[in-house]
């Protein structure tokens, strides 16, 4: 499996898990964060806003809980 391929798997579970288990506000976009927090312990570039870009229909609400 190439980088490329692993990137495409995790975005996938990554939208699979908020949309299947955004129960709780605290935890909406629990998967996004997670997304991020690996992009960023591998070194690789944050590219979650495209995943929110690609399905509006679930990461359409932002929550600020520290506003």
């Amino acid at each position: 499996m190439t980088n490329e391929e692993f990137l495409d798997k995790l975005r996938i579970l990554v939208v699979d898990y908020d949309r299947d288990h955004r129960e709780y506000p605290e935890s909406e976009f629990e998967g996004l964060a997670f997304y991020s927090h690996v992009l960023y312990a591998l070194e690789i570039e944050d590219d979650s806003e495209t995943i929110e870009n690609k399905y509006p229909d679930i990461y359409k609400r932002k929550l600020h809980y520290y506003e």
